[in-house]
């Protein structure tokens, strides 16, 4: 069930956890590679009925902390 189709829409609701799948396509990275961060504890994982669900706030976290592109003038 979509938020539209509950009703809910007309209200902003952010998530606060996302699965590996879903950190994967929002950070463009692999399956291996959202691993790896988790190992490293760049990302803050927690199990909710058994599944591993990743906070919002470490992927915005991870994405703040990244260092600036070097963008040279052509």
């Amino acid at each position: 069930m979509s938020i539209a189709s509950c009703g809910l829409s007309r209200y902003t609701i952010q998530r606060a956890l996302y699965s590996p799948k879903e950190v994967e396509q929002i950070l463009g990275v692999s399956h291996a590679t959202v691993y790896r961060l988790l190992a490293r504890r760049k990302l803050d994982a927690r199990k909710r009925d058994g599944k591993t669900v990743i906070t919002a706030e470490s992927v915005v976290q991870l994405i703040t902390e990244l260092p600036p592109a070097q963008v040279r003038p052509a």
